[in-house]
């Protein structure tokens, strides 16, 4: 039965798009939800993360002043950080607040 329930909970996390891509320590590009044609880095990848972006996308990477919002569970919780600032090449750039 707990087989089942895993699978169970494995299949909803995937059909609702909480599955990720398997991280590795330096980091990784991951694809912005809001903007698909787009990606941000994402150093620190914790499985099932999202991210939206409301600045503009250039090159297929994040770029200009904008809103960063990461969301991810944590003991079946939604943990979000946000990020108010610029990205250049989809990255962190200058002065922002986390």
């Amino acid at each position: 039965m707990l087989k089942n329930l895993v699978l169970g909970v494995t299949a909803a996390a995937i059909a609702w798009g909480l599955a990720a891509p398997a991280a590795n320590a330096e980091g990784q590009w991951q694809r912005i939800e809001n903007q698909p044609n787009c990606e941000v880095w994402n150093a620190d990848p914790s499985p099932g993360e999202t991210v939206t972006w409301t600045g503009r996308c250039l090159d297929g990477l994040a770029e200009a002043e904008g809103e960063l919002v990461w969301r991810y569970l944590a003991d079946g919780i939604v943990v979000e950080g946000i990020y108010v600032g610029a990205l250049k090449g989809g990255k962190t750039e200058g002065r922002g607040i986390f």
